[in-house]
């Protein structure tokens, strides 16, 4: 059972016993992250709104790897190449396909086969409202780990939270009822996740193994309790 720390909350809290998620890194740097964080986060009824988009302080500046984090990845022009050549082979990754605060990017198929021969430890995530038939492409596609999800999309921004989780549990119980070997799948699975029943809720529809934790972080006395429902067996 692994609990994931969603970005961007990945990049500055390490626990024992969970895995970070580092990024969401673009190629180039992309400044602002405080201002955009002052500007536009909010809390809303039973969650938050966020249109941060991807500040970070680019993929191409990485030179040193921690190799106990993924490192979450997206091409916003479409060019995955610089990150394939750049990325050592070894790097846990994530190619996340889903974030609603910035403009429209694509992956290829050709580039998802490039990406899942290259990397073995290698999952994608997707937006909330990802058809079962995106899901079965990227399985053929030689897709194992998937997470689910982005945020919701609105004119604020993102929306997590309690909508976010309703959404998923609808994705969760979709995917799993799709024809896909559930021995050779991981799903991971997180958004609203703010107390222990959460995590029922997402295991009672399908999800078995693995919970990323984002937003629930603002409220840090929370998480013990989650993560010890996580790793019952």
């Amino acid at each position: 059972m692994t609990v994931y720390i969603s970005p961007p909350f990945g990049n500055y809290i390490k626990l024992e016993g969970c895995t970070s998620i580092e990024g969401t890194f673009t190629w180039q740097r992309r400044k602002g992250l405080v201002i955009q964080t002052l500007k536009t986060l909010r809390k809303i009824d039973g969650g938050w709104v966020n249109a941060i988009g991807f500040r970070n302080k680019g993929m191409s500046n990485i030179t040193k790897w921690n190799k106990k984090s993924v490192y979450s990845i997206a091409a916003l022009d479409g060019n995955w190449k610089p990150f394939y050549d750049h990325i050592p082979s070894d790097t846990k990754l994530e190619i996340n396909l889903g974030c609603p605060n910035v403009s429209s990017y694509t992956m290829s198929n050709s580039d998802v086969k490039l990406f899942c021969s290259k990397f073995s430890e290698l999952s994608v995530k997707v937006n909330p409202h990802t058809k079962d038939k995106e899901f079965m492409n990227l399985f053929d596609c030689g897709v194992r780990t998937f997470h689910l999800s982005n945020t919701i999309p609105s004119e604020r921004g993102g929306i997590s939270g309690d909508q976010l989780r309703e959404q998923n549990l609808k994705q969760v119980e979709m995917f799993s009822s799709l024809n896909l070997p559930k021995h050779d799948i991981n799903l991971i699975v997180g958004g609203g996740i703010y107390k222990p029943e959460h995590v029922r809720q997402y295991r009672s529809v399908g999800a078995t193994k693995s919970f990323s934790l984002s937003t629930v972080w603002f409220t840090p006395w929370r998480v013990k309790e989650i993560i010890k429902e996580v790793k019952k067996t």
